[in-house]
């Protein structure tokens, strides 16, 4: 419960602060990721101004090449995983208690997914 709270009280704090402080601020969702990876870079890129560019997708191949190996070189050589959208149902049943504290995240997440 403690994790869902704070998961609850933090997203709260995001939602209301948003429109407050003025910041520019764009979502990413793996799905979209997963479903368009090109359209989806280009979407972020623009938002951050930079300038698409198709090797960037690569980041897999790339990242085996490396030299600098940090703990996250591993999953980087992977790359994306379709296989995880979604994965979070496996759990359901088991969080089926907390699911009242998140419901409206599982809400709004399904609603902008």
């Amino acid at each position: 419960g403690g994790a869902a709270r704070l998961y609850d009280a933090v997203m709260d704090f995001a939602e209301r602060a948003r429109p407050l402080l003025d910041l520019g601020w764009h979502e990413v969702r793996y799905e979209r990721l997963m479903a368009d990876l090109p359209a989806e870079m280009q979407t972020i890129c623009g938002f951050l101004g930079l300038e698409w560019s198709p090797a960037m997708q690569d980041f897999a191949a790339r990242a085996q090449t490396t030299q600098r190996a940090t703990p996250s070189t591993a999953q980087l050589a992977r790359g994306l995983d379709p296989s995880a959208v979604g994965h979070w149902r496996h759990y359901q049943a088991p969080l089926e208690w907390v699911q009242p504290v998140l419901e409206r995240w599982i809400k709004r997440l399904e609603r902008d997914g």
